[in-house]
């Protein structure tokens, strides 16, 4: 299935029993919970031998960085104005959440297990 996200960078954090993968997308367009929920665990599989995943949906392209803040889920005030999306996988546990925000930067959807 093709998804309209669109990919920008990745990272690894952290050491091997804490390493920490993170995937930034941006997308701008009208976000379907069903279509996110199905393109996040997609990627369950694509960093199998670190204990976590997260992806992370911005609104634009130039917008979607890399700080400690956001690593770390304590999100930078700046930069909630243009995140979307934040989905997180723990690999040992087989568990992910998804917090989506609406236009006016409110979890609208807040911890879904999927």
């Amino acid at each position: 299935m093709k998804y309209p996200y669109e990919f920008v960078d990745q990272m690894l954090q952290g050491s091997d029993d804490t390493q920490v993968a993170t995937q930034l997308y941006c997308y701008s367009g009208k976000i379907g919970k069903e279509n996110l929920m199905e393109f996040c665990t997609s990627k369950n599989g694509e960093f199998p031998d670190t204990p976590l995943y997260k992806l992370m949906i911005f609104d634009q392209r130039h917008n979607a960085i890399f700080t400690s803040a956001l690593a770390d889920m304590g999100v930078d005030q700046g930069q909630t104005n243009h995140l979307r999306a934040i989905y997180t996988y723990n690999h040992s546990e087989q568990t992910g959440n998804l917090d989506i925000l609406d236009d006016k930067h409110t979890v609208i959807t807040k911890r879904m297990a999927i």
